[in-house]
This record gives C-alpha cells, sequence and structure tokens, in this order.
C-alpha cells in the first residue's frame, strides 16, 4: 500500500511538487533531525543532510535519531537509517560541518529550499550569506535551548523578530552584511539560564526538552511543504 496515501488525499494533484522537492539541511541536532522527519513522512522527493557530529546519550531527550543503536553514529547517517526503515528515499549526507571548504560541496547539489539548523553563529552567517548570493530559499532556527513551552514558537523574519538573544546578535551582524531580511523559526518564551557542562569541562551546552526542538523542526518541514507546493513545475 502505498504509505502516502492520506497526505494525496489531502493534497491532491499538488502532492506532486512535494514528490519532486528537494531539501538541504544543515544540522541534524534536535531541530533538524524532527525537521528531516517530518519532510520524509510527508512524502518528500530528496533530502541533502549535513552534520558532523555523532549520537551520544545526552541527545536521547530531544533527536529524533537518538536511539542507542544509533550510539557514535554520525547523526546525518543515523536520521537517514531511521527513515530509510519505513520507506524509500533519496538521502545525501555529508558528515562534514559547513565552512568555507565544504561551501562548494554542498552548493554543487542540486536543491529547491535550505533549512539552517547551525549552532555556531560564524558558521550560520556564511551559510545564509552564501544562500542570498545563490538566491536559494531558506529558513533559518534560532534559539530552542533552555525553553520549555512549544507554543511560544513562531516563523517570522529576522528584521522583525523580537525576545530572543539569538535572533538579536543574528540581526547586528546580517545588518552590518546589509543581508536582506529572511524567514526564521524562533521561541518568544525567555531562555533559562541553565548550562550543564560536559565531563570534561570543553564546552557548556544549555538545558533543553523534547517539545521545543521538535515543534520548531516541525514548523520549518512545514514552511519547506508551503514553499514547494508554491513551485512551478
Amino acid at each position: 500500500m502505498n504509505p502516502f496515501i492520506r497526505n494525496q488525499v489531502l493534497l491532491g494533484n499538488q502532492f506532486i511538487k512535494i514528490q519532486r522537492g528537494s531539501v538541504a539541511i544543515i544540522g541534524l541536532g534536535g531541530v533538524g533531525s524532527h525537521a528531516a522527519m517530518a519532510l520524509s513522512r510527508m512524502g518528500l522527493g530528496r533530502l541533502i543532510l549535513m552534520d558532523p557530529d555523532t549520537i551520544k546519550t545526552s541527545n536521547f531527550n530531544r533527536h529524533a535519531q537518538g536511539f542507542t543503536r544509533h550510539l557514535g553514529k554520525n547523526k546525518a547517517e543515523a536520521i537517514k537509517e531511521e527513515i530509510l526503515s519505513f520507506r524509500s528515499m533519496d538521502i545525501l549526507t555529508i558528515a562534514r560541518g559547513y565552512d568555507s571548504c565544504e561551501e562548494d560541496a554542498l552548493f554543487s547539489e542540486d536543491f529547491d529550499l535550505l533549512i539552517d539548523c547551525i549552532d555556531v553563529m560564524t558558521y550560520k552567517l556564511r551559510l545564509l550569506e552564501a544562500c542570498q548570493k545563490r538566491k536559494i530559499p531558506f529558513i533559518s532556527s534560532l534559539g530552542t535551548g533552555n525553553r520549555l513551552k512549544p507554543t511560544e514558537l513562531e516563523i517570522t523574519t529576522l528584521y522583525k523578530s523580537e525576545g530572543c538573544p539569538m535572533a538579536r546578535v543574528l540581526r547586528k551582524e546580517a545588518r552590518k552584511r546589509e543581508m536582506e531580511d529572511f524567514p526564521v523559526v524562533l521561541s518568544r518564551e525567555k531562555a533559562k539560564n541553565l548550562v550543564l557542562e560536559e565531563k570534561d569541562g570543553s564546552r557548556h551546552l544549555p538545558a533543553s526538552s523534547y517539545f521545543t526542538p521538535a515543534a520548531a523542526g516541525q514548523l520549518l518541514a512545514y514552511w519547506a511543504i508551503e514553499r514547494l507546493l508554491e513551485k512551478d513545475y
């Protein structure tokens, strides 16, 4: 039986646009992994997944691929395995982080839209600038750590955003670079000032819940589906 029959009934002839669509997701953590899962279950044709990190037990509380069977695996590879367990799909994984060295590798691929789920501001800005230069539609995920309420998430644009510390930094840097406004997903909830120190003391990580990252991933995926449905093939 066609696993997407209910999607087809809902969307009618428009469903073929999703089947033909291709989306790149950069960062397959708590947010990006749920965006990937949602798009795959909507019947998307192709995914390009980029992430250099591996699955750890501290990821289990919020990652869509957070299972013991994936411990130590690359995050992009792990979510690919999860998706291929219930459907066939064209999925390219790049087990490296986005930086200037990987820019050509990413943009040599053909995709309709990009979802940014990068945590590091330097690389986030570099990626978004590259998308604008190439006129590739994209949406960026902002801070979801130290928050509990998925009801406080919204899709807005960077220059209209309020209340998110990560958005404030990104806004300042984007204006310096004279970037055009672009869509973002962010939380209006005030972040709690909580951190988790790794055992070796190398990093201080934000506290997190399942709700906010997962819901943010769903919103990002919804935005991507809406854009694909607007396309003329």
